[in-house]
Parts: structure tokens; C-alpha cells; sequence
């Protein structure tokens, strides 16, 4: 319906292929909170509270890597949902190392995007 609607105001088609997002989102997640969220918590005066998904992100954060695994494996082959599971592996603080293989995913990603 909507394609038909541009073609009758004139307007051309044209079908794309671009690299598949979800290699874009995996490095982007892991970005977000690659410090452990200890920048989104500083600036925060006493009293102040964060909102509710930045507070369960701030739980997750601090939970041992066993059990963040445990998760992993959950929602990965209990839940059957690989593509949230492989978002959740390695959702820990990033050292400095981590911190730049994650830019290079990202960049390396980029250029794809504005090849094709």
C-alpha cells in the first residue's frame, strides 16, 4: 500500500541491503555502560535517584561474572533468544584494551555502512 502510494506520486523504489544492525548494536551496548555507569552516577547530588532502567542496569553492573554467565546461558538456551543473550555476554566494566576493541568493532562497522 505504501508503495504503491509513492510510485503513483512519482517517486522511485530502490531496495537496499545494509549491513545487518544488529553488528552495530553489540558494540554500541556494550559503549553505553563500559565504564560500569560510574559517569552517569557521579553527577548526581544526595537525594537525587536515577530512573528505573538505569537503576536495574546499575544492579547488573555490580553482580559477580558467575552469575551475569548464569544469565547468559538462561536466556540464551532456557529463554532461546540468542540475539538478547549475545548483547548480555561480557556486560561487565570494560578495561582500556576492551574500551578500544569495542571502538574498532564500531568504526569497523562504519565503514561497512558507508560502502555498500
Amino acid at each position: 500500500m505504501a508503495e504503491a502510494a509513492f510510485h503513483n506520486a512519482g517517486h522511485e523504489m530502490v531496495e537496499i541491503n545494509p549491513p545487518w544492525l544488529y553488528k552495530a548494536l553489540q558494540p554500541i551496548s556494550h559503549l553505553r555502560w563500559s565504564d560500569g555507569l560510574k559517569t552517569v552516577n557521579s553527577f548526581f547530588l544526595r537525594g537525587e535517584i536515577n530512573d528505573h532502567g538505569v537503576l536495574q542496569m546499575c544492579f547488573y553492573m555490580q553482580l559477580p561474572r558467575a552469575i551475569k554467565y548464569l544469565h547468559y546461558l538462561w536466556v540464551k538456551y532456557i529463554q532461546g533468544d540468542s540475539l538478547w543473550a549475545d548483547l548480555l555476554y561480557n556486560w561487565h566494566a570494560k578495561d582500556v584494551y576492551e574500551y578500544w576493541q569495542l571502538i574498532a568493532k564500531q568504526e569497523a562497522y562504519r565503514r561497512r555502512w558507508f560502502e555498500w
